[in-house]
């Protein structure tokens, strides 16, 4: 019986080993950056993920940070999906590269997401374009009308293999301009100012950072400030404590993705807005607002 069970357990040992050489995630994602009203941003996003084990798995999130209350959030996961450079493509939930620019879609029982934006077709370098549409919530009361969603914007994409992310990333954007800051993108730093667009080297941004802090890009101070509204999504929310597990042994952590307003200053320019994005896998970042 001894020897059985040590069978089994040596087995179950070398699986978990050789997952953690054969098994690689990866991540690939499009996002819609966009600037609103009174300074309320929108940052949706759909991943395309492969666990080695699950394949074309969609998650689809979608944060609306307003300036005067609780952030809206959304997530789905569902499948399959396809990706590829005309966006994400899936029955429900998609974004796709039309003639007439991005349609993007998010079919959710408490939020639904309804806009296109105008924008060049290729990701490098990125350009600045417009969205219009809606948030609608379908369980809110009949004289809610949603949320008008119309302003400068961004559709950047992300890729990202392996097991382990802790880095912040910055989109900043106005109609005069945009920051991407970002070590997954496709276009890892990007500084488009008055119609020009400039490559920058990335700088390290803390997962957990001071309410204010300053980039120097291309010889451009970037003050940075942190606003109060912001959202929170844990590592493995939503999946089983086995599933975390079982992930931790084969080598992959999921880090917890803090999703932040903020506001951002280049030189002596007027104030654009912007998302801050902070991905911890140290476990410091607090799940209270």
């Amino acid at each position: 019986m001894a020897r059985w069970v040590a069978g089994w357990l040596l087995l179950a040992a070398c699986g978990l080993v050789g997952a953690r050489w054969i098994l690689r995630p990866a991540q690939d994602t499009w996002s819609v950056v966009a600037a609103g009203r009174g300074g309320a941003m929108l940052f949706a996003q759909y991943t395309v993920a492969n666990t080695g084990v699950f394949a074309d798995q969609l998650t689809t999130r979608v944060v609306y940070l307003r300036p005067d209350g609780a952030p809206l959030a959304h997530r789905a996961i569902s499948g399959p999906a396809t990706v590829d450079a005309a966006g994400v493509h899936a029955p429900a939930d998609r974004l796709e590269l039309g003639p007439e620019g991005w349609d993007a879609r998010v079919e959710g029982g408490a939020l639904r997401l309804r806009g296109r934006v105008t924008a060049a077709d290729g990701p490098c370098p990125a350009s600045v374009g417009k969205l219009s549409g809606v948030l609608e919530f379908p369980d809110a009361s009949a004289s809610s009308e949603g949320a008008r969603l119309e302003g400068p914007a961004l559709v950047v994409r992300t890729h990202f293999e392996g097991g382990a992310v802790a880095s912040g990333a910055l989109y900043a954007i106005d109609d005069s301009g945009a920051i991407i800051l970002d070590t997954l993108s496709r276009c890892p730093g990007t500084l488009l100012l008055d119609g020009r667009a400039v490559d920058v080297t990335v700088p390290w941004i803390n997962p957990t950072p001071e309410a204010t802090f300053t980039l120097t890009l291309r010889g451009h101070q970037v003050v940075v400030e942190l606003q109060e509204r912001f959202r929170d999504e844990p590592a493995f929310d939503g999946a089983l404590r086995a599933e975390a597990w079982l992930a931790l042994a084969v080598g992959y952590r999921e880090p917890h993705v803090r999703t932040q307003r903020v506001r951002v200053r280049v030189d002596d320019r007027p104030a654009w807005h912007g998302v801050l994005v902070l991905r911890d896998n140290s476990g410091s970042v607090s799940s209270e607002p």
